[in-house]
């Protein structure tokens, strides 16, 4: 597996969901995400553009990729008449050769950053930058869907009961603590997925710096979690992290995702908190859970205490 680098600088507060969300290039001069559309980071007040971000953050409107010793869908904008064009680039200084422009003929410039896909990295040069699904979350949300269609289909049931028998007795209906939900405020019943405790979670922090999840939602809280339905993740705005209770696991763990840290791992970097050692650890490959390398500063990394 390749190694990326360090991500400095980066924008924040893109909100993923199932049709917008960022992808990842490796590339020779410089590693890319790109964002698909502009957008603005709430916690914040700061506005990004869409484009090309680097790994020091610079920002690109267009990068064009050498292959087969040529540069595909080069962007190309002409001074003179204010048109673009997008071009294949066969030279191998295409920055020195005169481009005519093809709507009045006087010399264009390249507006393209021209990099070449990164070679023997044991995977596709251009890959699926996830954000907060992996592929064990897609399992996940999967499993949310046809949780959430019985579920509907249930109470839908339970409605209809609940009004047929509404002229008969005085006895009011009530789902229960145990019933599986995605709205219900302070569900603190059987973990059955990620969001088991509802569309928000209250958290209290301790002395040691972990937080506890709190079953009273009137209590008063140092943090509050909101579910994303889109993803199916809880999502933490001052910290940008992502994070879904793993089930599949004996016992259950908390999983985690920190912008502009997990996201050095393109398909990977999902963190765990380790009780036994105090430390974190990352999935740098496939089923390869590594300690988080010591260059990333974790003073403002929290986690749930099991």
């Amino acid at each position: 597996m390749q190694q990326h680098r360090p991500r400095v600088n980066q924008p924040m507060g893109f909100i993923i969901s199932e049709l917008l969300r960022p992808s990842y290039t490796y590339a020779i001069h410089h590693d890319y995400v790109y964002y698909p559309q502009s957008w603005t980071d709430s916690s914040t007040g700061t506005s990004y553009q869409s484009g090309y971000y680097d790994e020091n953050g610079n920002r690109y409107d267009s990068v064009s990729y050498k292959k087969d010793g040529k540069y595909e869908n080069v962007l190309c904008h002409c001074p003179y008449c204010s048109q673009d064009s997008i071009l294949t680039l066969e030279n191998d200084k295409p920055s020195a050769q005169d481009l005519a422009c093809p709507h009045c003929g006087g010399t264009m410039e390249i507006r393209s950053a021209l990099d070449e896909y990164m070679q023997n990295s044991g995977s596709s040069a251009q890959t699926g930058y996830t954000g907060p699904v992996s592929s064990a979350k897609a399992k996940k949300g999967n499993r949310l869907l046809k949780w959430i269609i019985i579920v509907c289909v249930v109470l839908f049931s339970l409605n209809v009961i609940r009004a047929c028998m509404a002229t008969h007795s005085a006895t009011s209906y009530s789902s229960g603590q145990n019933s599986y939900s995605v709205t219900q405020q302070g569900n603190t019943g059987t973990q059955t997925g990620s969001n088991s405790y509802g569309s928000e979670i209250h958290l209290i922090r301790h002395q040691d710096g972990s937080y506890g999840i709190l079953s009273d939602p009137l209590r008063d809280y140092d943090k509050a979690l909101q579910f994303d339905r889109e993803t199916g993740n809880y999502y933490d705005r001052e910290s940008d992290c992502w994070l879904w209770l793993n089930t599949d696991v004996t016992p259950s763990v908390w999983q985690y995702w920190y912008e502009g840290i997990s996201s050095d791992f393109g398909d990977y970097g999902w963190m765990e908190w380790s009780e036994k050692d105090h430390a974190w650890y990352i999935e740098t490959s496939s089923g390869n859970w590594n300690r988080l390398p010591s260059r990333y500063d974790t003073s403002s990394l929290w986690h749930i205490a099991s």
